[in-house]
């Protein structure tokens, strides 16, 4: 019992990581998408601050197309193809969204280019961010056992 709830807990806080940099990366790039598309005078109503605040979350919850356990291993080919389905996972949240809550006209394709383009900005700032975190912490752990076990570093 006591492991299946530190396993849950993990699985929150991989949740909760994952959705801290997709809000902070999407903040950026809706100022910059806001800017382009609605003008830096225009008034909005505070619940768009509450829709980017919601479809991150939404989005968070899909980083569950990969194994959390840290102990699944596979190829290249299946990270890249999870990769994908996650991508697609939050172009069709972020998409649908955005069409409910009126972030852009269907029938302006310079504002569907736009959003496309922020989704994409925020997917590869968000992968790289996790990517480097994750990298840091795996030369931090290869350090202190290298130190543990005697060996020079």
């Amino acid at each position: 019992m006591q492991a299946g709830m530190e396993k849950f807990i993990g699985y929150i806080k991989i949740v909760l990581s994952f959705y801290t940099k997709i809000t902070t990366a999407v903040f950026f790039c809706a100022m910059i998408y806001i800017m382009i598309f609605w003008s830096i005078d225009h008034e909005f109503a505070i619940t768009w601050v509450g829709h980017i605040l919601f479809v991150p979350a939404v989005c968070a919850v899909g980083i569950f197309i990969h194994p959390l356990d840290g102990e699944t291993v596979y190829s290249k080919r299946v990270f890249f193809f999870r990769q994908l389905l996650y991508y697609l996972y939050v172009n069709v949240v972020v998409m649908t969204c955005g069409f409910f809550f009126e972030w852009y006209y269907v029938e302006n394709w310079k504002m569907l280019l736009g959003m496309e383009a922020v989704i994409l900005a925020v997917f590869i700032l968000v992968t790289l961010a996790a990517y480097l975190i994750d990298y840091k912490e795996a030369q931090k752990m290869n350090k202190k056992l290298q130190e543990r076990n005697g060996l020079e570093i």
